[in-house]
C-alpha cells in the first residue's frame, strides 16, 4: 500500500451559509499502476460533529455503498492548503481547517489539528512531489495558473486579518482574492459575490512579506482609507501579478498620451 494512502472521516464545508458542516468519508489514493490518483468523498449522511474521527483506520461503520460518491482526480487540483487558526468555525474547538482548489471548485474540510497536518502533507505529496523535484513541480503549476488567461487564473485564496479598516468593512475569514486588470477584487469563496474593491490608482501602497500581502487603501476607495492584510501562501505571486498589471496600466496610459500629443 502507498504510505500516502489515507481514509477517514472528516468535515466538509456547506455552500450555503447557515447550514451545518457535512460529515464526510474522504479517501486519498495516490497515482499507482492500478488506478489514477484520486479523492473520494463519500456522504456519510446526517450532521453537526460526532465523538468519532478516522485517522487513517476505520474506527466506524464503512460508508454505505448507496451514499453519494465524489471523484476529484489529483490532476485536477491547484492547491492544497492548510487555513490558518480560526480562519473557519470549524465544527469542533479541536479542529481544522484545510483547503482543496481545483479550477472550477474550492472545497473547504474540517478534521482533527494532527489529522489536518497529516491531509496536507499526504494530499500535496500525491498531487505536487511525485515524479521529480517537488518544488519545481509545484511552482511550475501555480505560475502557469497566474499567467494564464481568464479571469480565475488570477484569484487566490487569502484570509483577511483583524486591522481597523477590515474590521469597519465587516470583512473576516476566507475569501478569493482576485487581480483584475483595472482593481484589487475581494470574492466570497462559494457565491463569488464581490465584498470588496480597489482601484489600482487609488491604492497609496502595497507590499508583501513571505506570507502576507498587505495593502494600503486611500481615501477615495469604498472601503475607505486604511490598511488591509491578507494572509495567503502565494503573496509573492500576487504581489508581482499586481506589479506587472499596474506597470501594463501605466504604460497604456503613457503610449496613449503620446499619441494624442
Amino acid at each position: 500500500m502507498d504510505f500516502n494512502t489515507k481514509t477517514g472521516k472528516v468535515y466538509l464545508q456547506p455552500h450555503k451559509t447557515g447550514k451545518k458542516w457535512k460529515p464526510v468519508w474522504l479517501s486519498l489514493f495516490p497515482p499507482s499502476s492500478s488506478g489514477v490518483g484520486r479523492l473520494e468523498i463519500q456522504d456519510l449522511g446526517g450532521s453537526g460533529a460526532g465523538a468519532d474521527h478516522g485517522t487513517g483506520v476505520r474506527r466506524h461503520r464503512q460508508p454505505l455503498g448507496d451514499r453519494k460518491l465524489k471523484v476529484v482526480r489529483l490532476s485536477e487540483l491547484i492547491s492544497v492548503l492548510r487555513l490558518p487558526p480560526n480562519a473557519e468555525a470549524c465544527p469542533l474547538e479541536n479542529m481544522s481547517a484545510f483547503c482543496v482548489e481545483t479550477q472550477d471548485r474550492t472545497m473547504v474540510f474540517a478534521a482533527l489539528k494532527d489529522d489536518c497536518v497529516d491531509w496536507v502533507e499526504k494530499l500535496s505529496h500525491s498531487t505536487f512531489q511525485r515524479g521529480g523535484d517537488s518544488g519545481s513541480n509545484q511552482l511550475h503549476m501555480e505560475e502557469n495558473q497566474i499567467y494564464a488567461s481568464g479571469d480565475e487564473a488570477s484569484e487566490f485564496w487569502v484570509v483577511v486579518q483583524r486591522t481597523d479598516a477590515a474590521t469597519r468593512s465587516g470583512l473576516q475569514g476566507s475569501y478569493r482574492l482576485q487581480v483584475g486588470r483595472e482593481a484589487l477584487l475581494l470574492r466570497e469563496t462559494q457565491k463569488r459575490n464581490i465584498v470588496g474593491e480597489w482601484p489600482y490608482e487609488l491604492l497609496r501602497r502595497y507590499g508583501k512579506d513571505k506570507l502576507v500581502l498587505t495593502i494600503e487603501a486611500g481615501r477615495r476607495c469604498e472601503s475607505g482609507p486604511g490598511t488591509f492584510t491578507f494572509e495567503t501562501q502565494q503573496a509573492e505571486k500576487i504581489f508581482s501579478l499586481i506589479q506587472t498589471t499596474i506597470k501594463q496600466k501605466t504604460s497604456s496610459v503613457a503610449l496613449g498620451n503620446q499619441s494624442q500629443e
